[in-house]
C-alpha cells in the first residue's frame, strides 16, 4: 500500500505494468480496501490495477491439491500446512505463493505484453525494517540480473509504520493486512481477529481445513495440529510475528 501512496505522490515513477494475483482465497477487506480506495487513486494518476485470477492464468497448478502425471506420486498440498505425517508437527512446504501467484503473473505479462520474466523487473514492497527478508531475495539470481527492486528500501525508505502512517496521512484507511483467509502462516493474533471480527471468513477456513483433512488426514491449519474450531488462540500479538519465508506473501 505504501508503494501505491508514493506513486499517487509522484515519489516513485509510475509502472509500466500494474496487477495484483487473485488467489481465490484473499480476505474480502482487501478487496474492499482495493477497490474502494487504492484502485481510484492509481487510476486518477493513470495507473490501471490489473486483476490477475490464478484460476483462469494458471488453472492446472492453482489448485488445492496438486496432481502429478505420475500417478505414482501422492498429490501435493499447495499451501503451507503444518503436518503430523511423519509422528511430529512439521511445516510442508510453500507451492501456493509461486502456482498461484508468480507464476500466474508472469504468465499473464508473458501473453497480454509478450515479455518473459527476463525482460521486466518486478516491484517487492518490502518495507525498510524488513530488510532481512529482502536479503534473502538478493541472494537469487533474479535480483542480481537486476530483475527485481525494493522501493521501500531502495528508493523511498520505509518502515512499516511509516508506510501505514503515510497511507493515513493521505486520508486513506488505515489499510488491513493482505492475506489469504486460509493461510497457515497466520499467527495467532491473526487467527482471533478473524474469528472475532470476520466470522464468517473464520467459518470458511474450519470448513477448509475439515474438507482438505478429508484427503490428508495429517494435514493442520494451526501449528498446534488441532481442528482451527478448538484451537485457544494466545500466541504473539505482533502482527509481523508471522513465521512466512516465502519471501512475497504478507506484502
Amino acid at each position: 500500500m505504501g508503494i501505491g501512496a508514493l506513486i499517487v505522490q509522484g515519489k516513485l515513477k509510475r509502472p509500466d505494468i500494474a496487477g495484483i494475483a487473485d488467489t481465490g482465497f484473499e480476505a474480502a477487506s482487501t478487496w474492499k480496501y482495493y477497490n474502494e480506495t487504492l484502485f481510484p487513486a492509481l487510476a486518477a494518476v493513470g495507473v490501471e490495477i490489473h486483476r490477475i485470477k490464478a484460476s483462469e492464468w494458471n488453472p492446472k497448478r492453482a489448485t488445492v491439491f496438486y496432481e502429478y502425471k505420475d500417478k505414482t506420486r501422492d498429490p501435493d498440498l499447495q499451501i503451507p500446512a503444518f503436518s503430523t505425517r511423519f509422528g511430529t508437527v512439521s511445516k510442508l512446504s510453500n507451492h501456493c505463493t509461486g502456482r498461484w501467484k508468480i507464476e500466474a503473473m508472469d504468465k499473464w505479462i508473458r501473453q497480454t505484453y509478450g515479455l518473459t520474466r527476463s525482460k521486466f523487473c518486478a516491484w517487492i514492497g518490502f518495507s525498510f525494517d524488513e530488510a532481512s527478508r529482502a536479503l534473502r531475495m538478493m541472494d537469487g539470481e533474479e535480483y542480481q540480473n537486476g530483475l527485481i527492486r525494493f522501493p521501500l528500501i531502495h528508493d523511498v525508505r520505509l518502515s512499516r509504520q511509516q508506510a501505514v502512517k503515510l497511507v493515513e496521512d493521505m486520508g486513506w484507511p488505515k489499510p488491513p493486512r493482505s492475506a489469504c483467509w486460509c493461510c497457515p502462516n497466520h499467527s495467532d493474533f491473526e487467527w482471533a481477529k478473524m474469528k472475532n471480527e470476520r466470522p464468517a471468513e473464520f467459518a470458511k477456513a474450519v470448513a477448509f481445513e475439515q474438507e482438505i483433512r478429508k484427503r490428508d488426514p495429517d494435514a493442520w491449519l494451526h501449528r498446534s495440529a488441532m481442528p482451527l474450531n478448538e484451537v485457544a488462540f494466545d500466541g504473539p500479538t505482533d502482527l509481523l510475528s508471522t513465521p512466512c519465508d516465502s519471501g512475497v506473501c504478507f506484502v
